[in-house]
């Protein structure tokens, strides 16, 4: 027989943090350790800038989601800040940097990889001035901080399927960091902006194909983003407002996978849906 090998559970007496050898450790008790000194030291610091009192989506709302389940792990870390960041292995071990590779002279926190590193800002300016516009109201839209980590509570009535909308954008900042990590290369806010609409729009093309007029996300809220027509003659326009101009900034075209010809039918009537988009002129959504 093989002998069991029995693996001491981490972190074990030998881990040390800031210094100081830990001997115990309650990860349920947001990772707090214990070091020999009788000091208590917490690896999950306050990242957030000491926000309160937020309202975040429950994990419920979360895993209904439409999308894969690596990005609804990420809002959930995002949210409850459990991103491994520059500034955890520093308090690991100090010989680890805190700062960001990217802006070298800031600490890496969670609330700096997704708002306050110049390309996560950029990104979210440019999202912000994306929102006023497709809104259909003339209230000015503003992100901080707090909208992000409420996880855009506060365009759910203004943007259609917010959480996802979120979700996506994070993914996108998160990637972006571990290719600048991996690669050395720098992706800008601009370069982050481009990928989120080209995924968001194979996003909102999916869900079509999927998921029934009455449940669709994407259907509840009208905006100047696009616009659903059940029961619209199957086809593709090159068609294109000004302001389609502007946002249409993607080279790309829909889907290669995605054929022109096929239908997406209305459960009601069983009829094409046409979707206009803001992301990328007109297009003809289909199933079947």
């Amino acid at each position: 027989m093989i002998p069991k090998i029995q693996i001491p559970y981490l972190p074990h007496k030998h881990l040390q943090l800031a210094g100081d050898e830990i001997i115990n450790f309650t990860p349920k008790i947001a990772r707090k350790y214990t070091s020999k000194s009788e000091t208590p030291l917490f690896a999950n610091t306050k990242d957030w800038d000491d926000i309160k009192e937020t309202i975040k989506p429950r994990w419920e709302q979360i895993h209904k989601l439409n999308i894969e389940p690596k990005k609804k792990s990420l809002l959930w870390r995002v949210l409850h800040n459990a991103i491994y960041t520059n500034k955890f292995f520093n308090i690991i071990n100090i010989k680890n940097s805190p700062y960001c590779n990217l802006c070298k002279n800031k600490i890496e926190t969670s609330s700096h990889i997704f708002y306050n590193c110049k390309r996560a800002n950029d990104f979210w300016n440019l999202a912000k001035d994306f929102f006023n516009t497709i809104k259909k109201d003339n209230i000015e839209i503003t992100i901080g901080k707090r909208d992000i980590i409420q996880g855009l509570e506060s365009l759910k009535n203004t943007i259609p399927n917010h959480l996802v909308v979120l979700t996506l954008a994070l993914w996108e900042i998160f990637r972006a960091r571990a290719e600048a990590n991996l690669t050395k290369s720098s992706p800008s806010g601009t370069q982050i902006f481009q990928r989120w609409k080209a995924i968001l729009k194979r996003q909102i093309i999916r869900d079509w194909k999927k998921i029934p007029y009455k449940t669709n996300p994407w259907a509840k809220i009208e905006t100047k983003w696009f616009a659903i027509e059940p029961g619209a003659k199957e086809q593709v326009s090159g068609y294109q407002t000004e302001t389609e101009q502007v946002l249409s900034t993607l080279p790309e075209k829909i889907s290669e996978g995605f054929e022109k010809n096929r239908r997406v039918q209305n459960l009601r009537g069983r009829q094409p849906i046409k979707i206009r988009t803001r992301l990328d002129g007109y297009f003809t959504a289909a199933d079947g």
